[in-house]
């Protein structure tokens, strides 16, 4: 009788975590992370352009460090993202030293690049999913 009681409640315990490792599987934990970026040095003049997004998961939800770079590479800034599928939203903020304006950017993230679109003259931005500029080899 002890056994059945064990394997019933193994059989219980085991369905949980299925459950629980299903539901994690589906929706933004299949947002593809990873790094995006379209940062450069220029050859003529050494002056670094573009920007990076660095995707990642955290424990409260998802999260960008962002760089970009008009001449001189800008402050990296980390912010929480707001996820749509494979959409996701974040804001810079005013006064922000990380080389981008201020405002809100909406991207779409696969698993080769991400579509940037900004405010004012932003505009759209292809990103490569690559490599950071910064681990050398671009």
């Amino acid at each position: 009788m002890r056994h059945a009681t064990v394997l019933s409640s193994f059989s219980v315990m085991a369905g949980i975590l299925g459950l629980s490792f299903a539901a994690g599987a589906a929706g933004p934990a299949n947002l593809p992370t990873g790094i995006y970026s379209s940062l450069a040095a220029s050859e003529r003049s050494g002056d670094f352009v573009g920007l990076e997004i660095f995707v990642l998961q955290g424990a409260t939800g998802h999260f960008a460090v962002i760089q970009g770079s008009e001449g001189a590479p800008g402050d990296p800034i980390t912010v929480p993202l707001q996820v749509n599928g494979n959409a996701v939203r974040f804001s810079i903020p005013g006064r922000c030293a990380c080389a981008l304006p201020e405002g809100i950017y909406e991207a779409q993230l696969s698993q080769n690049r991400a579509t940037l679109r900004g405010p004012g003259t932003f505009g759209e931005r292809q990103l490569p999913r690559r490599n950071s500029f910064w681990q050398g080899g671009q």
